[in-house]
């Protein structure tokens, strides 16, 4: 096993396919096959599983992916000190589903904690929920703060402890409609989902659960 073989096997993963790897690399496709199936029998493991779009993680594949992503990041933290080892950065990656409060509070913490003289390299994504969980997953972020259906609690518990990785609610708060005042709905006493089935729905964020297929929200949120 080589650096260059977690590298292919990473690459392979982020496009989803190897001649897509091939191309990011500017690397011969046989290369990264080649590459790839070395690692898999000094492995005894399959990595990938071919699919008619590309490839895919076995489970065996998942759980490398994770050590390779933290391999490879912290060779490149061992690379930032040899060039200037006198200099200490603060590395802080931070993935978060698709919320504005999200961004403010970063923000807001960032102006209250973080000293002037610290370099600081800051990775901030918004993404959807799959990829939160994904990132952390792979090391590619730190931590992680998706905002998910109450009702989908378990599934979502389950899928974190499957990958091992540690979870607590940050906050709980009901869903709200938002509408202009002149709105025909603005003034009506009480609003039930028959009342809304006539105007457009706007989805800011997730709307499925990683098991189970796109359904209407009748619960709270989490």
């Amino acid at each position: 096993m080589n650096l260059l073989q977690l590298k292919y096997v990473l690459a392979i993963h982020k496009e989803g396919s190897i001649s897509k790897a091939a191309q990011s690399l500017f690397r011969a496709q046989p290369n990264l096959s080649s590459a790839l199936r070395e690692l898999e029998e000094e492995l005894n493991i399959v990595i990938f599983r071919r699919t008619p779009t590309g490839v895919e993680l076995t489970p065996d594949g998942e759980e490398l992916i994770a050590y390779a992503s933290n391999v490879l990041s912290q060779v490149e933290k061992m690379h930032q000190i040899s060039k200037n080892p006198t200099t200490k950065t603060v590395s802080l990656g931070i993935s978060v589903s698709r919320a504005s409060y999200c961004a403010q509070a970063l923000s807001v913490w960032m102006n209250q904690h973080i000293a002037g003289d610290v370099p600081l390299s800051l990775y901030f994504h918004e993404t959807n929920t799959d990829h939160v969980i994904e990132q952390v997953f792979t090391a590619e972020s730190s931590l992680g703060i998706i905002r998910i259906p109450s009702f989908y609690e378990d599934d979502y518990g389950k899928m974190l402890e499957h990958k091992e990785l540690s979870s607590c609610v940050l906050m709980e708060f009901q869903m709200q409609l938002v509408m202009r005042s002149d709105h025909p709905l603005a003034s009506a006493p009480e609003i039930t989902f028959e009342d809304l089935c006539q105007y457009t729905e706007i989805v800011h964020g997730d709307h499925r659960n990683p098991v189970i297929t796109m359904s209407p929200i009748p619960g709270s949120y989490m």
